[in-house]
């Protein structure tokens, strides 16, 4: 009997021995297969974006007779960085004299070796490997790939024409794979002890495995090259077998010992089992529940991209049903124009070349509005390591992007207008002149400024002047023809650039933005009608290959003026190239007057107080500046400070103000007022100007406390660490700071935190209608709040009613400054009121 169950279970044995090795052998194949298919899908997807990038930068230098480098370099250094596979793009230039040859002009690579790779010069009859595919460029105008072998490296380029016509081709694209970190991802999507290697037209590529016998193949077509991905088997076919037939043996051996413990040992697998299927439960519970309830969107997505299932949260944020989400592809949720970027984040994340994927894309709301949203896709792996499905994460940014886009809207444009500021003009200006340079362009920046508006502020007050300017700005959107820009440079000072046309043109439009002002009119506190001109300045831009925006700003400045001095109401061209060349005096007016108003001592100061809101006592006075001209007549800052800063003359002026103000002060004695005086942004870290303070405090023996120095939070510090060192200087001293128009602009915090302010002056944008206005006040308590949390005083400006008055002590401003208070006097007149009142 016990023969007769020995040989049963030999027989057994052989049976299960031949079973075995059949199911292994299919088992192997199909797995192979398997394999060979699953590289074959990530080679084409993990080449499919450097192929999408390289036809990208080939349409946009399209077109043109010679492919624009800076283009080509902005396109090629965004692309590189999110393309793991690409080692280098190049720009080769189509050459014909001498026989046709492409010469390299541009190259952005990783690494010198495809730096050098790239810079060569390929003649199409040659014998380069590159040359076949350029002359298919040249024949078909189409993309192409082909393999290069310089210097003993290998790497794969896609060439494309910049142009799609066959006659007109002017170059090509080269994209230069890095094939070791190809075959890298195909490798980390290979089980470690499986060989494999690829080929392409049958030369295997760099860091594959040598061709494994009995392999399986696979082959893919991709940009006009065939490539063969060939997968061997795992490991010994034997050793399946061994074991069937030890466990044959081992049965026959130990039946009686297997049957005594067959009862035991299912009671402890059906309790493993049961707590491993507890664990499972709960887990997938608790995945459920965090799933379904995660206040952002989710969506569990397979590697075909399709919706697996969708939580609540990405139903609403899609404006979607979740049993609609369902085999809904991932692509489908996006814009049409991102719908890409899902395979090409699976092509990252297959691989293992990325782990997550982060972006920010626009979602398509079922009602059709656009919702952003932060997307992050993250890949799950089974127990052995092979990609199983998505992970998708959405949050809707929709605010912040809308918050970002305001914010940038503010950083660019006027905000009582709503025009573009002087920021953003001057940069429109460059822009165009870069036209001008590269396409010969034409056009003109015009300046226009409100004749006699100081009046109008000084005798109707500051609301009459915003209603005038906002009227103006209304009147010129009108006008101004659509592709020109339209600017409000500050104050009553608008600016208009002019993209087309010459002379005439320009003149033409400027008379029209001067019509637009004529037809204002302002009603005075009288009752009287009063009509409103303005006086234009016109600069061309006539090739000067020196000019810059700032340069054509200034001359269109200069020639305003000039049109001012000639009566106003009227227009004034800034000098030609030629006439400029010549030295004509119309561009050196205002400058030259500066500077004489400086060597015979016609600047003077004026001084307005600063009052305590709380006692009613003058706390100290800030000093402004004028200038009189030849007769004697006072001409206020706007007319001539802008010129000094352009033309680098207000140092000189800072440094005048500076000396006066500290003799002044010695003059008035211990008993003396306290003065303010404003530095442009140049001056502060001027090293001159600080030695300037220093000796004269000492020679004068002031106080230092008694000098205050005033910055507007408008007016851009060049270097912020000079800035830094000057200012902490000064502190040493005993001098303190004030920093003007606080809230008008967003560098307030930035130099509160790195400069050592003293005083807040909170900007008259926020003052004039608090009494009113609901916003304002909650900016000024805003305001005094971060001035007190930081040991500061508040100095609120442009107060011109008791009404307002009133209402800035109950929001704790500690001092004001304005008309109702004070209007500015002759600071010699100040200090002997001051001194009478002390004495």
């Amino acid at each position: 009997m016990t023969a007769l169950v020995v040989l049963v279970l030999l027989a057994v044995t052989g049976v299960a021995t031949y079973v075995a090795s059949e199911f292994e052998r299919n088992e192997r194949s199909d797995r192979q297969r398997s394999l060979a298919q699953r590289a074959g899908v990530v080679l084409e997807r993990t080449t499919a974006s450097p192929m999408r990038q390289a036809e990208t930068i080939s349409w946009a230098l399209s077109g043109r007779e010679r492919a624009s480098g800076d283009t080509f370099d902005t396109l090629a250094r965004r692309a590189l960085p999110t393309q793991p596979l690409v080692s280098a793009i190049a720009l080769s230039e189509r050459v014909t004299a001498g026989g046709t040859r492409y010469v390299t002009r541009r190259q952005v690579a990783r690494g010198d070796s495809a730096r050098s790779l790239a810079s060569r010069t390929v003649a199409v009859a040659g014998d380069d490997p590159r040359a076949a595919a350029l002359r298919a460029v040249e024949r078909v105008g189409v993309t192409r790939a082909t393999r290069i072998l310089p210097a003993g490296t290998s790497a794969l380029a896609v060439y494309s024409p910049v142009l799609d016509r066959q006659n007109d081709v002017a170059g090509a694209v080269l994209t230069v794979y890095d094939t070791e970190a190809v075959v890298g991802a195909l490798r980390r999507t290979m089980p470690r002890s499986v060989p494999f290697t690829v080929t392409m037209n049958g030369r295997p590529l760099p860091g594959a495995d040598d061709r494994p016998a009995g392999g399986i193949t696979h082959r893919v077509a991709m940009a006009g090259q065939p490539f063969e991905i060939v997968v061997g088997r795992n490991g010994d076919a034997s050793g399946l077998i061994l074991a069937v037939v030890g466990i044959g043996l081992v049965l026959t051996f130990c039946l009686g010992l297997l049957t005594f413990q067959t009862q035991r040992r299912e009671e402890w697998a059906m309790k493993l089992v049961d707590r491993r299927l507890a664990e499972r439960d709960a887990a997938e519970e608790r995945f459920s529940a965090a799933f379904s309830h995660a206040p952002i969107g989710m969506a569990v997505v397979s590697l075909d991209g399709d919706i697996v299932q969708g939580n609540a949260a990405f139903a609403a944020m899609i404006g979607a049903e979740r049993n609609r989400l369902v085999d809904k592809p991932l692509a489908d949720v996006l814009v049409p124009a991102e719908r890409d970027w899902v395979a090409d984040s699976l092509g990252m994340l297959e691989p293992g070349l990325q782990r997550v994927v982060h972006a920010e894309r626009r979602c398509l709301h079922a009602d059709g509005h656009i919702v952003w949203t932060a997307v992050s896709l993250t890949l799950t792996r089974n127990g052995t390591g092979q990609p199983e499905h998505l992970l998708a994460q959405f949050e809707d940014i929709s605010d912040r992007r809308r918050y970002e886009a305001h914010l940038k809207h503010l950083a660019d444009h006027d905000p009582l207008t709503g025009l573009y500021n002087r920021r953003a003009f001057e940069r429109e200006l460059d822009r165009h002149l870069e036209r001008v340079r590269t396409d010969g362009a034409h056009g003109a920046a015009i300046v226009v400024d409100v004749d006699h508006f100081k009046q109008i502020n000084d005798l109707e007050g500051h609301h009459a002047g915003d209603d005038l300017i906002k009227a103006i700005a209304r009147g010129l959107r009108q006008r101004v023809r659509l592709g020109d820009v339209l600017a409000r440079l500050g104050g009553d000072e608008f600016a208009v650039l002019m993209r087309e046309g010459g002379r005439a043109e320009a003149r033409h439009l400027a008379n029209v933005v001067l019509d637009a002002i004529r037809e204002q009119h302002i009603v005075t506190s009288s009752g009287r009608t009063r009509a409103i001109t303005g006086s234009a300045g016109i600069a061309l831009f006539d090739g000067n290959e020196e000019a810059t925006g700032e340069t054509i700003l200034v001359d269109a400045d200069l020639a305003m003026y000039d049109a001012k001095e000639a009566g106003r109401d009227r227009i004034a061209e800034a000098a030609t190239a030629e006439t400029r060349q010549a030295g004509t005096r119309t561009r050196l007016t205002w400058m030259d007057r500066i500077r004489d108003a400086l060597d015979d001592e016609r600047f003077v100061l004026y001084a307005q107080p600063i009052v305590s809101l709380e006692t009613g006592d003058t706390e100290q006075y800030e000093l402004l500046l004028r200038m009189r001209d030849e007769d004697g007549e006072v001409i206020p800052p706007g007319a001539f400070l802008s010129v000094a800063e352009r033309s680098g003359l207000i140092s000189r002026i800072d440094r005048w103000v500076v000396e006066r103000a500290i003799d002044l002060l010695a003059a008035s004695g211990a008993g003396g007022p306290t003065f303010e005086v404003n530095l442009s942004g140049s001056s502060i870290g001027d090293e001159v100007l600080l030695e300037l303070i220093e000796r004269r405090l000492k020679e004068t023996g002031v106080c230092p406390k008694r000098l205050v120095f005033e910055i507007t939070e408008t007016v851009a510090v060049a270097d912020v660490p000079r800035a830094q060192a000057f200012a902490a200087r000064l502190n040493e001293l005993g001098c303190r700071f004030a920093l003007d128009d606080f809230g008008s602009g967003f560098g307030s915090f930035y130099y509160l935190k790195h400069l050592p302010f003293d005083f807040l002056k909170i900007d008259g944008e926020f003052v004039r209608d608090c009494a009113r206005d609901a916003t304002d006040r909650l900016i000024i308590s805003a305001a005094v709040d971060i001035a007190r949390g930081l040991g500061k005083r508040t100095i609120a400006e442009v107060i011109e009613d008791d009404g307002t008055w009133q209402q800035l002590r109950e929001l704790g401003v500690d001092d004001g400054q304005g008309f109702y208070l004070g209007r500015p006097e002759p600071v010699e007149h100040v200090i002997k009121a001051h001194m009478r009142e002390a004495g």
